[in-house]
Order: C-alpha cells, then sequence, then structure tokens
C-alpha cells in the first residue's frame, strides 16, 4: 500500500503526510507505553511523544474535515482529543494527589485513546487503500468489525491488567477512609 492512496482525498498532500506519520509515530510509542513498565522517566519521556502525536493526527484531521457534527471523522477526533486531554489532566493532578484512583483513570484513558487510534487505523487502511478503494466499505465491512473488535478485546484486557493494582488500592483507601469519618 502506497502512502498516496492513504492520502489520496486530502486537500493537502503535506497536512495528509503529516498525519499518517503522527498516526504511526502514535501507534509505535503507544505499543512501547503499553508493553513496558508504567511510571518511569522513559515511560514519561514516550508519553509525551505519544500525546503530541495525537495531537497531530487529530488536528490535522479537524483541519482537513470539514466541521460538522454529523462527520463520523469530526466526531472520532473530538473523542479522541478528549480521552487524551482527560488522560493527561489525571497524570498532571496525580502528581499532587498520589491517588491510585486518578492514575487508575490516566491508564484508562490512555489505554481507551489508543484503542481510538487502533480502530481509525485500522478502518482507514481497510477502507482507503488502493486494493479497496473501488470496491468500497461493504466488501470489507465484516473485516473491519472483526479486527476493530479484537482490538477492542485486547485493549480492555491491557487496561484491565495494567490498572488492577491501582484500583484495587483505590478502594482500600476508600475504605480507610470511610472508617476513619466513622
Amino acid at each position: 500500500m502506497y502512502l498516496s492512496s492513504i492520502t489520496q482525498y486530502w486537500d493537502d498532500p503535506l497536512m495528509a503526510g503529516l498525519h499518517v506519520v503522527c498516526a504511526f509515530v502514535a501507534l509505535g510509542c503507544g505499543l512501547v507505553v503499553i508493553l513496558r513498565r508504567k511510571g518511569g522517566k522513559r515511560h514519561k519521556q514516550i508519553g509525551y511523544a505519544y500525546v503530541a502525536a495525537m495531537l497531530a493526527v487529530n488536528f490535522s484531521a479537524l483541519l482537513q474535515a470539514e466541521i460538522t457534527l454529523s462527520d463520523p471523522f469530526v466526531i472520532a477526533a473530538l473523542v479522541s482529543l478528549t480521552t487524551v486531554a482527560a488522560a493527561m489532566a489525571c497524570a498532571f493532578r496525580f502528581r499532587s494527589t498520589r491517588s491510585p484512583g486518578i492514575l487508575a483513570a490516566h491508564g484508562t484513558m490512555m489505554g481507551w485513546s489508543y484503542f481510538g487510534l487502533l480502530a481509525a487505523g485500522l478502518t482507514q487502511s481497510l477502507t482507503a487503500s488502493e486494493i479497496y478503494a473501488y470496491e468500497g466499505w461493504a466488501r470489507n465491512e465484516y473485516g473491519v468489525y472483526a479486527l476493530v473488535t479484537l482490538a477492542a478485546i485486547w485493549t480492555i484486557w491491557h487496561i484491565n491488567r495494567d490498572t488492577k493494582s491501582l484500583r484495587i488500592a483505590a478502594r482500600k483507601m476508600g475504605e480507610r477512609a470511610r472508617v476513619e469519618k466513622a
């Protein structure tokens, strides 16, 4: 598949290239963060690169699109920006609170942000490539659904695995606080 097959519907080829390159950077950075130990200096560095790439992906998509709330790509970009912003807000809030619940929320939001990126990439690559450009969505719709479903299952598994101890600690802190108040 050539880059031109993905970007053929964009008005500005440079913006389209930026969008695709940043999407691949975000895919790589997100995968590294998911697979590595959380919380260290390297996690933060790669995480910031992921956030920067996601901002570039979403803003380039919004600049290309006709901004209407009936466009599913506009809605997807806005949801993606919201999950990334929420995840970063949780990360910054964690610095002052040290709350495991806030950290679990950060991991959950970042996980769903990565799922959105995977889903968008799978959908775009299967429906906009030269191979499928003439047959359109109908020929590939079930394959896209299957891959997006697998990506969702993988994401949910990772979110649960990575945040389980944080959620347990948050529950214990909540129980301790309720006992102390009583």
